[in-house]
């Protein structure tokens, strides 16, 4: 796969949301009915986008109802590391799927992560030698809700996933990890609220055996308007060595109902602060 082929993927991507967004505006001059969970027309917590590599949205997507996901990732050498995207050098990723509501309380969610431009582990034990690009990872997800709804903002969802390897030069993954995530949601006086998950997985260790990772984050956010918000969220990692400390902050603005635009930079914090990477992403749900 040449970076050519990546390119036309990536543009494919946001034209199909350009697309669902025509169709998100006509919509909105002659709304239909929608489900019990939202207002004619109006968008719903369940549409909230999780920012890359997480699941920190407990909601699920009403019964039919399709979100199309893409975020650009770019990470430096210690990021891409700490993130689980490989342990060569610095790194441009687009990380694009689709959620799928499949019943009243039950989401799939299919996502890949391909890498635009990256360097990948060259043959002398992980030393990067070369720029490479193409499909890194695939993740399967099935998003359960256990409690709250849409409306009420409060809820927990237990999350199962199965997270393939594809290009082992580039992930420097050794074989697929499963594991589970729990996203909880806590709605706040004033516009703010928190979000957050727990994450554990079971990967490869660098002596080749299974090791369990978890990953803890909580976000605070404040919804300053209904069109935008701003968040703020440390972060722990911990697993193999010493725990990894980030600090994640970003902006979410609602273009248009049913569209939304994701900016955010995550940095390393104390032993980790080496480890920078930043992202912009788009959701559009039809």
């Amino acid at each position: 796969m040449n970076l050519t082929v990546i390119f036309n993927g990536a543009c494919l991507v946001f034209g199909l949301q350009s697309i669902f967004l025509v169709e998100a505006n006509a919509e909105m001059e002659n709304p239909s009915p929608t489900p019990a969970t939202a207002t004619s027309g109006e968008q719903t917590s369940a549409e909230e986008l999780d920012r890359p590599g997480e699941v920190e949205n407990p909601f699920v997507l009403s019964p039919g109802t399709v979100q199309i996901v893409s975020y650009v990732l770019a990470a430096n050498a210690k990021g891409r590391e700490n993130e689980d995207l490989g342990t060569g050098g610095s790194a441009v990723l687009l990380q694009a799927g689709v959620r799928f509501g499949l019943c009243r309380s039950l989401e799939g969610q299919i996502f890949a992560d391909t890498y635009l431009s990256a360097t990948d582990n060259g043959p002398s034990g992980g030393v990067p030698d070369h720029a490479a690009a193409g499909l890194g990872f695939l993740t399967l997800r099935a998003k359960v809700q256990m409690s709250g709804n849409s409306t009420s903002e409060d809820g927990f969802a237990l999350v199962p996933f199965l997270r393939f390897p594809v290009n082992k030069g580039l992930t420097g993954q050794r074989g697929a990890e499963p594991g589970l995530t729990v996203p909880i949601d806590m709605d706040l006086d004033h516009g703010l609220e928190v979000q957050g998950s727990t994450d554990i997985a079971i990967g490869h260790g660098d002596d080749g055996r299974r090791d369990t990772d978890w990953e803890t984050q909580a976000s605070l956010e404040w919804h300053i308007t209904r069109t935008w918000s701003v968040y703020l969220e440390p972060e722990v990692d911990a697993g193999e060595g010493r725990p990894r400390w980030a600090l994640e902050q970003g902006i979410n603005l609602l273009l248009r109902n049913h569209l939304q635009l994701d900016l955010g930079f995550n940095t390393g914090v104390a032993g980790n602060a080496k480890a920078h990477f930043g992202y912009l992403g788009m959701g559009t749900t039809f």
